[in-house]
This record gives structure tokens, C-alpha cells and sequence, in this order.
């Protein structure tokens, strides 16, 4: 079973940039794991009885107050910091 995808799109996706040598060796790869993903389909899957689905529930806890770490503490162990904030570095760029 074929399973075709555009792969320059999936690389646009997720802001892949590949060498032309990568994406032959990719493809492949890809449509196998694709394949083998899809042989899920043929599973028969078991019904959960209602009851043990109620057993599956996580409990649940009340939301506890508690006191935190005081903020003057917080800022005296910031690399750097702007009036009561802690300065990070810039991770995502815009476009």
C-alpha cells in the first residue's frame, strides 16, 4: 500500500531544511513508518467494561494554597533582571 505525502511540505512544517540527498533517504523512511502505523487499523481492540473505565478516572486532589518563594529571593538568583521581572534571552524570532 502506497501512502504518497509531500515531503517539501512536511519539511516547511516543521522548518526542516534538507539537503536533496536527505530527503531521498527520508521519503523511504517515512513511508515505511506511515505503513507500519497504519497496520494499527487491523487490531481488533478489546471494549472496556464501563466499570473498569471508572477505575481508570484519576483522582483528584483539592487545590492546596501554599506559600511560594518570596519574589525578592526569586529576583537576587535572576542572571538578569528589569524592575520585578526576570530578563530571558529571545527564543522565537518572528517572521
Amino acid at each position: 500500500m502506497s501512502h504518497e505525502f509531500d515531503l517539501d511540505y512536511l519539511c516547511q512544517l516543521a522548518h526542516l531544511l534538507l539537503e536533496p540527498e536527505e530527503k531521498s533517504k527520508l521519503k523511504p523512511q517515512l513511508e515505511e513508518i506511515v505503513a507500519w502505523v497504519g497496520k494499527l487499523k487491523e487490531l481488533e481492540l478489546a471494549v472496556v467494561p464501563k466499570e473498569a473505565e471508572e477505575e481508570l478516572k484519576l483522582a483528584l486532589r483539592p487545590d492546596k494554597v501554599e506559600s511560594s518563594i518570596p519574589l525578592n529571593l526569586v529576583l537576587q538568583a535572576a542572571p538578569e533582571k528589569d524592575d520585578f521581572f526576570i530578563k530571558v534571552p529571545k527564543v522565537i524570532e518572528e517572521r
